[in-house]
């Protein structure tokens, strides 16, 4: 699912070097794969909150 590039938001975000380095190994895009990582998070953390207890 893409959404319009006006339903984005340019944020400062800070994630571990490994993270970063595993995204941008994967080519171009890889912020809109990072995306769409997060996206399957809150889809299934609206399904499931029991996620945000470990």
């Amino acid at each position: 699912m893409m959404l319009p590039s006006q339903n984005k938001q340019q944020i400062t975000l800070r994630v571990d070097v490994d993270v970063l380095s595993f995204f941008k190994g994967t080519g171009k895009r890889y912020q809109s794969r990072i995306n769409a990582a997060l996206r399957e998070y809150v889809n299934a953390y609206r399904t499931d909150p029991d996620l945000s207890n470990p």
